[in-house]
Parts: C-alpha cells; structure tokens; sequence
C-alpha cells in the first residue's frame, strides 16, 4: 500500500517538475524576445 503511495508521489513531482521546467523554458525564451524587441 505504501509503495503504492510513493510512486503515485513520485509520477505527481515528476510531472510537476516538468511542468515547471516547461513555464521557466517559455519563461526564459519571451524574456528574450522582450530583449531583442527593446534593442
């Protein structure tokens, strides 16, 4: 039951953590976008 538990856990921070690293990917790339607008 517990192991159970622990991988339904780790597929949820998995995916968050893609998640996560999706938002800062788009983050970073319309930063750069503002910084090529503004030169």
């Amino acid at each position: 039951m517990n192991d159970a538990i622990a991988l339904y856990d780790d597929k949820r921070w998995s995916q968050r953590n893609k998640t996560i690293k999706y938002n800062n990917l788009l983050y970073h790339k319309i930063m750069n976008l503002k910084k090529m607008v503004q030169t």
